[in-house]
């Protein structure tokens, strides 16, 4: 084993920290010390998932170009290519990332990969959190038949499997669906 594999993962971890404290800054300077440590010792998965990271903390930051950038990096190598579900999360980040910056096009391209993906494996929060933010997507370009399809989904699956974050989105966007479609219970 490299010496440098373990502090890579050693940063990633304490990067991934500073981000759930909402250090936003901090993170970033974990995450750029880790993809240089894993860049060391050729890890293709561990470079992808420190791009990864770094793009979630430019998310977090509202820095939506950076996000894309980072995210578009985790691709880059091909060590995702057979790991379903970790494909399928960088599809469903790069699509958020993209709605939140207004490209509802590439954002709608990358929800759909990430649900091709979901036919192929089993992971219930993934397949929610999809539903729910491409149903978001479609509310947001007042395609209200669209929208409640692929909104009534997750928040069925968020119950199943309670999850109060998840209801909690899924309640979000239906509240948003129901305001801008001006329905009333």
């Amino acid at each position: 084993m490299d010496i440098n594999e373990p502090r890579s993962a050693l940063y990633n971890t304490i990067g991934n920290i500073h981000l759930e404290l909402k250090q936003k800054e901090e993170a970033i300077r974990f995450f750029v010390k880790a993809l240089d440590y894993a860049k060391t010792y050729d890890s293709e998965y561990e470079v992808a998932t420190c791009y990864s990271d770094m793009g979630e903390a430019f998310s977090d930051t509202g820095k939506y170009d950076s996000a894309i950038y980072y995210y578009r990096k985790a691709f880059e190598p091909d060590s995702l290519a057979g790991d379903s579900v970790a494909l399928g999360y960088s599809y469903f980040k790069l699509a958020t990332a993209y709605c939140e910056n207004k490209n509802f096009g590439q954002g709608a391209y990358n929800f759909e990969s990430c649900m091709q993906l979901l036919n192929k494996v089993v992971d219930e929060e993934l397949e929610a959190s999809s539903y729910a933010e491409y149903g978001a997507l479609f509310t947001d370009q007042q395609k209200y038949e669209e929208a409640l399809t692929f909104l009534k989904k997750p928040l069925a699956l968020a119950q199943h499997m309670n999850t109060n974050p998840l209801l909690k989105v899924c309640y979000l966007n239906l509240s948003k669906y129901y305001a801008q479609n001006r329905i009333l219970y």
